[in-house]
């Protein structure tokens, strides 16, 4: 079925946690992406260089994935110097300066907190990944660097809301935040 549907319908709604504007900027951009290609023998870890064109969803089929996890990912569409399109996960991808082919550096908040955490652990708020919207709506409750105990976690397609003690009906972004090391 997933080799019928158009590669939009693929793709999902690739806006993701982006605004429109951020959307639009990162298309076309220059990266790198470390992939594994098979030689005839052996699956071998490469770098190639290419063009990023947009973010999407990816869904996933319990064959898919190991342990079986149903629902979709994140994935960049990145078209390869060669011509070949792949979906790419965001830890996969480096922007490149198009000129100097230097890496940029990039906060997509990919360091953030592991979403399986259970109640009880404590995460620290670093106030950046997410929309602008959602970062300025946290920091008016919490305090960049401060340490919080997680009540609760409804992880979604797009993102994952972590509720805090302490602050009861509010959820915040999980990739506003990162786990304290104990």
């Amino acid at each position: 079925m997933d080799q019928e549907m158009s590669l939009e319908e693929r793709m999902g709604n690739t806006g993701g946690p982006l605004t429109p504007k951020e959307h639009k900027r990162q298309r076309g951009r220059s990266c790198k992406v470390t992939h594994k290609e098979w030689d005839g023998e052996k699956a071998n870890e490469i770098v190639s260089s290419g063009t990023f064109h947009c973010w999407g969803l990816r869904q996933n089929k319990p064959a898919d994935t190991k342990p079986k996890i149903t629902g979709s990912e994140t994935v960049a569409l990145v078209e390869f110097e060669d011509g070949r399109m792949r979906m790419v996960r965001p830890d996969k991808i480096q922007f490149t300066d198009r000129n100097t082919k230097k890496e940029v550096k990039e906060d997509w908040g990919l360091d953030s907190m592991d979403i399986q955490s259970p109640p009880g652990t404590i995460i620290k708020f670093v106030g950046n990944g997410g929309s602008t919207a959602e970062q300025e709506d946290a920091k008016k409750h919490l305090k960049v660097g401060a340490t919080y105990e997680i009540e609760k976690i409804e992880i979604g397609n797009w993102r994952t809301d972590v509720w805090l003690e302490g602050f009861p009906g509010v959820a915040f972004n999980s990739v506003m935040f990162e786990n304290v090391r104990q």
